[in-house]
């Protein structure tokens, strides 16, 4: 399955949207930046909330494959945050 099928298939738009580069503010607002094989501005400064995905399957060689490792990482990150917050009720 290519990119385009394959987010067309999850209910997502399968056109190649614009990138932009993420602003400091934006980190610096954040509690968590995730990074999926790119490099953050040298003036960001994320202070420790970095979480680089990069060892992910690429898209472009198994657009499965990578969603199936993106999936179990977002289900990590959720079930992390979860129990984060049950901790602080």
């Amino acid at each position: 399955m290519n990119i385009k099928s394959g987010l067309l298939a999850d209910g997502l738009s399968g056109d190649p949207l614009k990138p932009k580069l993420v602003a400091d503010k934006d980190i610096g607002d954040a509690a968590r930046v995730i990074t999926l094989g790119c490099e953050l501005p040298k003036t960001a400064k994320p202070e420790g909330k970095i979480t680089d995905w990069s060892n992910l399957p690429a898209v472009s060689i198994g657009y499965a494959d990578a969603r199936k490792a993106i999936v179990e990482r977002v289900e990590k990150l959720l079930k992390e945050l979860s129990d984060k917050q049950a901790t602080l009720k």
